[in-house]
């Protein structure tokens, strides 16, 4: 089962993903008040936990807890985890 921790650096704050206490991915992200949203900056799976919806349920923590996510700037492995994270 995933465990999640939140931690914040001056710049951004980052959710981490732990999977028996190893540490198997993490988002990235700064809040926009004003708008009420989330603006992600980076999502980072470990390789050999990819394609294991690790990047979905880190994604579904961050907008549980703080609303609707702003996606900016997709990579291609970006763009395919937004698809399958709204379809």
């Amino acid at each position: 089962m995933l465990r999640f921790e939140e931690s914040r650096t001056p710049f951004y704050r980052t959710i981490t993903a732990f999977l028996d206490d190893k540490k198997v991915g993490r988002v990235d992200f700064d809040l926009d008040i004003m708008n009420d949203k989330v603006k992600l900056i980076m999502v980072v799976v470990e390789k050999e936990y990819r394609r294991k919806k690790i990047a979905t349920e880190l994604l579904k923590y961050l907008q549980n807890k703080y609303g609707e996510i702003v996606w900016n700037g997709k990579t291609k492995e970006g763009e395919s985890l937004y698809k399958s994270f709204y379809t």
